[in-house]
């Protein structure tokens, strides 16, 4: 369930940042810091792109992150 939580932020977070080759996880990370410092956790964020990643919801490319066209 965290997971589907997790994809609306980190698809915020790529799509504000909007850089040309993706976004390292460092940077997704920080942006839902700012954004969210009341309601995430980096265990759970990181068991969430584990999880996208699984389902074929987002896509590591050299360690940056993409999100599946179809999620958007």
């Amino acid at each position: 369930m965290k997971s589907k939580v997790y994809l609306k932020m980190i698809t915020m977070a790529i799509c504000e940042t909007n850089m040309n080759r993706g976004n390292l996880r460092k940077v997704i990370w920080n942006y839902l810091l700012k954004e969210f410092s009341n309601s995430v956790d980096y265990r759970d964020f990181l068991l969430a792109i584990k999880d996208l990643m699984q389902d074929g919801r987002l896509i590591n490319k050299n360690g940056y992150f993409f999100v599946q066209d179809e999620v958007v």
